[in-house]
């Protein structure tokens, strides 16, 4: 349904809202969700940025070494 983003740089968390269809999620596990009866379920979620410094040595020994900041990709694990 939408994001956005809280904080700046390596401290920001991305606030996303999903909406899942219950019929829809029913069919894809291939099990009832039961005691549940509306259309859908809205949720709303936190998630940061998890970085990773990478140091490259420059092949002149003279020039300091660059330090990169690489974005990890991940699984996200859903709670209820």
């Amino acid at each position: 349904m939408g994001f956005k983003w809280e904080g700046k740089g390596n401290d920001a968390i991305a606030v996303v809202k999903i909406r899942v269809n219950v019929k829809e999620l029913s069919q894809m596990l291939g099990q009832k969700i039961i005691d549940f009866n509306k259309e859908y379920i809205d949720s709303e979620g936190q998630a940061a940025i998890r970085t990773e410094e990478v140091i490259i040595q420059p092949k002149n020994k003279a020039s300091k070494p660059i330090i990169r900041t690489e974005v990890i990709e991940e699984d996200i694990d859903v709670m209820p």
